[in-house]
C-alpha cells in the first residue's frame, strides 16, 4: 500500500495517510513489485516536490520471492538517488533480503511485530536528514 506525498503539506496530515494504510496478506511477498511502483511512479520526477530527499521505506514481513529481482529494482531506485530502508517486521524476514532492499547494513531495521513500528521512528527520522 502507497499513497502520494504530493497531496500532502503538512506532517499531521501524513501521519494520518500513514496511519490509515492496511495491512494486506497474501499468499507470498512480492517485494520488488512494490519497490518498482515506487520508483518508476511515486518517485518520479512529476510525482516528487522539486529539491525534497526521495526517501524509501519498504516495510516487509517476509522474504522476496525473487531475491535477484528484488536487488535489481532496489539497485534501481538507488540509481534513482532514492535513500533507500528496510523494515523487517517478525520472525519471517531475511537480513539478506532486507541488505538487498537497503543497500547498507545501517539503513536495515527489524521489529518483532508492526506495533513496534513505532520504536524505530526517530532513528529512521534522523537518519534521512
Amino acid at each position: 500500500n502507497a499513497f502520494n506525498l504530493t497531496k500532502y503539506s503538512r506532517k499531521n496530515d501524513v501521519i494520518k495517510a500513514i496511519s490509515q494504510l492496511k495491512h494486506g496478506e497474501g499468499i507470498y511477498t512480492d517485494t520488488s513489485v512494490g519497490i518498482k511502483h515506487m520508483d518508476e511512479v511515486q518517485m518520479s520526477n512529476n510525482a516528487v516536490r522539486t529539491g525534497m530527499v526521495k526517501v524509501g521505506l519498504i516495510i516487509t514481513d517476509g522474504k522476496s520471492q525473487d531475491f535477484g529481482k528484488t536487488k535489481m529494482v532496489a539497485d534501481a531506485a538507488m540509481d534513482h538517488k532514492i535513500l533507500m530502508f528496510a523494515v523487517g517486521v517478525g520472525n519471517s524476514v531475511n537480513d539478506r533480503d532486507l541488505l538487498n532492499i537497503a543497500g547498507l547494513p545501517g539503513r536495515v531495521f527489524k521489529v518483532k511485530s508492526y506495533n513496534d513500528l513505532t520504536l524505530i521512528t526517530k532513528s529512521l527520522a534522523c537518519m534521512s536528514k
